[in-house]
């Protein structure tokens, strides 16, 4: 499966996010169906970097035009930013409900991105991916990437685990977080509304962006 990537380069510190374009635009994250779409927010303790990957072209324009009509930025093309990653995988698997109201629940990505902020050497990648499988709605996996290194791991993934404890309690996700890079089977259910994605794929407000 041929993947496309681009990197995120901001043109303006500290952008924000306009919720109210991001629910109207928010279909274009959405892949074609049969196709997958990867957002990842990879963070170290001085830079935020930021990729999106589609496995169609036509997808990984949209997405595109999303990042780039929301925020003051430009897309590059990349070779795959992960794919010399040392790093230990895990994935959360999450739902919403299908009739769930739209919510804004932005300490999840938050406190993801604030980890490597605050430990020495760490790093940590934020991966989303999503699947459209019959043009019903998504399906969504949430990969988290601990990198091999100086840092503690163990620390780092017990205080990953508390971080989403704590969103299944105030957000009210289920979350499911599975072990040690084992394989995640993409649920037959759907998340209907695309704007639920706020909660997920979204620019932080932080000085370590590049």
């Amino acid at each position: 499966m041929i993947e496309g990537w681009k990197k995120i380069t901001f043109t303006q510190h500290y952008p924000k996010t306009d919720l109210f374009r991001y629910k109207a635009m928010s279909y274009l994250l959405v892949p074609e169906k049969g196709e997958i779409n990867r957002f990842v927010m990879w963070c170290s303790r001085n830079n935020i970097t930021f990729y999106i990957c589609s496995t169609s072209l036509g997808s990984l324009q949209m997405m595109e035009s999303f990042f780039t009509r929301l925020y003051p930025c430009r897309t590059d093309t990349v070779s795959d930013p992960l794919a010399d990653k040392l790093s230990i995988k895990y994935n959360v698997v999450m739902k919403i409900r299908r009739k769930a109201k739209t919510f804004y629940y932005p300490t999840l990505v938050q406190n993801l991105s604030m980890i490597a902020a605050s430990t020495q050497d760490a790093e940590i990648g934020n991966e989303v991916i999503l699947m459209n499988k019959n043009d019903k709605g998504y399906a969504m996996v949430n990969r988290i990437h601990v990198a091999k290194g100086n840092a503690d791991t163990r620390k780092l993934v017990a205080q990953i685990r508390n971080i989403y404890k704590t969103a299944k309690i105030e957000a009210k996700i289920k979350v499911k977080m599975i072990g040690n890079e084992k394989p995640v089977l993409l649920r037959r259910k759907f998340n209907a509304d695309p704007s639920h994605l706020m909660n997920f794929i979204r620019i932080t407000e932080d000085e370590r962006l590049i």
